[in-house]
């Protein structure tokens, strides 16, 4: 039922200018194949601060079905949970359509979002910056449940380099290690330069 009210709502093929006029900004956009990936990322929206990711699945998953034309995906984003962006990095992997990533603002756990975009069209705009840093969380409980939380965070932070190394990073894991021990800060040129990206934004790509 949702994918049928996706489907409704936004991928209707008419060109008459009262279907334009009836359209949100958003839905037009959609309709042009272009998706956002906004706001802190977390399965569902529960705050106004915090993005579902499972809309972003749902309209890329629909998309696919529709062609197999590229989708670009605009990211803006100050991380969040580890857990909700891999099943979104995993949706992005699974679906045929190529991805075209473009990074306005991209910390975090949006960072590897923004890299496993298709080869050749992970877009960065000339004066974003983009931020990783090692996962954390809120250790608590007995010493059982303290190492077992601790266990979790070492597993997400394997998980985080080799993403980011499987998707184009020039550096090996000592390495990456060492520049994520604290914020690791870079402008759109270091983004590229890192492998993470493949160049500045260009004229008519969004």
């Amino acid at each position: 039922m949702v994918m049928e009210n996706i489907s409704g709502r936004f991928f209707e093929r008419q060109n008459s200018k009262e279907l334009s006029q009836m359209m949100t900004p958003y839905e037009a956009l959609v309709k042009d194949r272009v998706v956002f990936l906004y706001g802190t990322i977390a399965s569902y929206a529960f705050r106004p601060d915090i993005y579902g990711t499972s809309f972003v699945m749902d309209l890329l998953l629909a998309l696919d079905q529709e062609s197999n034309d590229p989708i670009k995906l605009v990211i803006d984003s100050p991380g969040g949970s580890v857990t909700a962006g891999l099943v979104l990095y995993d949706t992005i992997k699974s679906v045929k359509s190529p991805i075209y990533t473009i990074g306005r603002s991209c910390q975090s756990m949006a960072v590897p979002i923004l890299a496993v975009g298709t080869k050749g069209h992970r877009y960065i705009y000339k004066h974003s910056r983009t931020m990783l840093h090692l996962p954390w969380g809120q250790i608590s409980g007995d010493t059982k449940e303290i190492e077992i939380q601790q266990e979790e965070i070492n597993l997400m932070k394997d998980q985080m380099i080799e993403l980011l190394i499987e998707n184009g990073a020039k550096k090996n894991k000592k390495a990456i290690l060492k520049d994520i021990d604290r914020e690791y800060w870079m402008s759109a040129e270091e983004t590229i330069e890192y492998g993470l990206v493949d160049k500045i934004i260009e004229p008519g790509v969004i």
